[in-house]
């Protein structure tokens, strides 16, 4: 009896041993050491072939050797970013599902409309980019100054027309301020992204257009394709150092289009991944082919991660809440 005793006492020690052992293993793959052990999808809410796909599929392929597995860009346009947006956020966090997060243009569409997304769903993961816009026209164009568009858009209300990347975008809400504050009825007229933007533009179906001053921008400004008439951010820019700022230009408090984009996930992913998705992003962003790629000017030093970046967050919902609320 007491043989019998000690034998189911060593079993329920074994199996004991053992049950232990298949909690430790599963809690080693979720908690993300073992992170990434499969491919890496990250969603841009703009159609291909626009600036933010581009900058995002230059960072997608800088990851990779940095994570050790593929990263594939997938783009899901439209609702305001929610196509993007909730798909990831209705899926694991668990890392294998990334975004770009476009501010301001995430706080703009869940703060004017019912998008499905709220802000506090995202783990920021690090800022790829910033810029301020440049309003622009053709290199035809008959206006050869912004002074020159806003007396035009004054004697023809509503009839001069400005192209941008959609009805929640920063620069669109900026014009819509400048009609309502400013007394200069220039009309918005919003696109699904920059590029059918610029289609627009370049085909004369309007007047002008409010686009990042990103690179590729600036080759067709700098090639003459394009004629630069403003920047958007307080100050000039040093790279377009003979457009004036629309502050000097009289619109004193018109600066809040400066764009940012960057990647996240959704909130509760484990540590240990975040922080292998910053160190990751953070190197990707030193090498020179990316660096070269994006442009130097863009890319935010010192590095912005988690927490800058949600600090970010947090000021422009504080600004748009005051702009769009009044």
């Amino acid at each position: 009896m007491m043989r019998r005793s000690r034998i189911t006492a060593m079993l329920c020690a074994v199996l004991a041993s053992a049950a232990c052992g298949l909690v430790g293993a599963g809690s080693s793959g979720s908690d993300g050491e073992d992170y990434p052990t499969k491919e890496v999808r990250l969603l841009v809410p703009f159609a291909a072939g626009g600036p933010t796909d581009l900058l995002d599929r230059t960072i997608a392929k800088a990851l990779e050797p940095r994570l050790g597995k593929p990263v594939v860009v997938e783009n899901k346009p439209g609702a305001g970013g929610g196509n993007a947006y909730n798909e990831m956020l209705r899926g694991k966090a668990d890392g294998y599902t990334l975004c770009d997060l476009s501010l301001p243009f995430a706080v703009i569409s869940s703060t004017m409309q019912d998008v499905g997304y709220k802000m506090d769903k995202f783990q920021p993961i690090g800022v790829t980019y910033r810029g301020p816009g440049v309003i622009v026209v053709p290199a035809g164009s008959e206006y050869r100054s912004a002074k020159d568009l806003f007396d035009a858009a004054r004697a023809k209300p509503g009839d001069v027309e400005i192209a941008t990347a959609g009805a929640t975008v920063s620069a669109h809400i900026e014009f819509e301020r400048m009609r309502r504050d400013y007394k200069v009825p220039i009309k918005p007229v919003p696109f699904e992204g920059v590029a059918p933007a610029l289609t627009a533009l370049l085909g004369k179906n309007v007047d002008a257009a409010a686009i990042d001053a990103n690179k590729e921008n600036l080759r067709r400004i700098a090639s003459g394709e394009l004629r630069a008439l403003a920047i958007t951010s307080p100050e000039r820019a040093p790279f377009l150092p003979s457009v004036p700022s629309l502050k000097e230009l009289g619109f004193t408090d018109l600066t809040l289009s400066v764009s940012f984009a960057g990647l996240a996930g959704p909130k509760g992913m484990p540590d240990p991944v975040l922080r292998k998705l910053e160190t990751a992003l953070r190197a990707a962003l030193q090498d020179p082919k990316v660096i070269a790629a994006i442009g130097e000017n863009y890319i935010p030093k010192p590095f912005l991660g988690p927490e800058p970046y949600a600090q970010k967050i947090t000021e422009l919902q504080q600004t748009y809440g005051r702009v769009l609320n009044r």
